[in-house]
């Protein structure tokens, strides 16, 4: 790299200097070169199980202890991820592994790395991920953008009932339907000196009919919503419309 990493470590300017950037753009190179290479290892496990290519061991799990010293638990999450990837991408393990892109119809953005892909792995459905990864990627292009573990568990909390079990090997339960829904919200908004950030909400969720507690900067109020879904779509489009910097949902 072109900077020492303790030089860098000592320059506490919020702004970062070209040097920096440089360094900064190397690093986020190597991250993403990691997470195509955990794309790429997940679908490799699932060739290797799908063509019996462990043999003469046992099985996938034997082979790959030997093999990687992997435990059953990372083979079995890193197996489960990859069909996951093949369900999203709609394309043949031969065809992920050379590098093509999402066949028509489905996603060109998958799951990233494992935290990811082990919550989608816990829906055992190919339609019902599919179902679940398209409302994750609308939601994250609503807010920041970003795709997390977390906003993947709330969808399928939201969608499923249930966030579906890990026995370590990505076994899930069985979903339930999503279904009307009541929740308490608790929203934060950013503190401006000059300005009530919470009261626009506020008065529109009154004009509406539904009523409002309001102290400082954090808005509380319950809301009903013909499905999880709508819910989180509904957030996501007050956090991206109003300075909220937190929302706390609890369903009943």
């Amino acid at each position: 790299m072109t900077k020492h990493i303790s030089e860098t470590l000592n320059n506490k300017k919020d702004a970062l200097s070209p040097e920096d950037q440089v360094l900064l753009t190397e690093c986020e190179t190597i991250i993403v070169d990691g997470q195509k290479a955990f794309i790429r290892t997940c679908v490799a496990i699932v060739t290797i199980d799908k063509c019996d290519l462990f043999r003469p061991h046992k099985s996938l799990h034997a082979y790959c202890a030997f093999r990687f010293d992997f435990s059953d638990t990372e083979t079995g999450r890193y197996r489960n991820a990859g069909i996951v990837l093949l369900n999203l991408s709609g394309l043949s393990a031969e065809a992920m592994l050379a590098g093509k892109k999402s066949a028509e119809g489905h996603y060109n953005i998958l799951p990233a790395n494992e935290g990811q892909s082990r919550e989608m792995a816990k829906l055992k459905d190919a339609e019902l991920q599919n179902k679940v990864w398209g409302e994750v990627i609308a939601l994250s292009k609503k807010m920041d953008g970003k795709i997390t573990a977390k906003l993947i568990k709330e969808v399928i909390e939201a969608i499923t009932g249930d966030g579906g079990s890990d026995d370590g090997d990505g076994e899930s339960t069985s979903p339930s339907p999503d279904k009307p829904c009541s929740a308490k919200l608790s929203i934060r908004f950013e503190e401006d000196e000059n300005f009530d950030l919470a009261q626009p909400l506020k008065d529109a969720a009154e004009y509406f009919g539904v009523k409002c507690m309001k102290r400082k900067n954090n808005l509380t109020l319950v809301l009903d919503a013909d499905s999880k879904v709508k819910l989180l779509h509904k957030l996501a489009d007050w956090a991206a419309k109003y300075d909220v910097t937190r929302i706390v949902v609890d369903f009943s």
